[in-house]
């Protein structure tokens, strides 16, 4: 992974909190860009959510796994 990143997988739910690919990758974007621009933080959810679409939407096209 570039510089130490995690692998996300992008292919099955998570068992403990019963969430899909695309809620994690929308979790995880909206928390990243909420750090990264604070200023904006209550109009990153739609960006984000859209993101994580275009992501997963990718990654079956793909068959991507991690």
């Amino acid at each position: 992974m570039i510089g130490g990143a995690t692998a996300m997988d992008l292919s099955t739910p998570s068992p403990g909190y019963n969430t899909s690919p695309e809620e994690r990758l929308t979790a995880f974007l909206i928390k990243d860009l909420q750090r990264h621009f604070p200023e904006h933080e209550g109009r990153m959810m739609p960006y984000a959510r859209e993101l994580a679409r275009a992501v997963t939407r990718y990654a079956r096209r793909l068959e991507l796994e991690d």
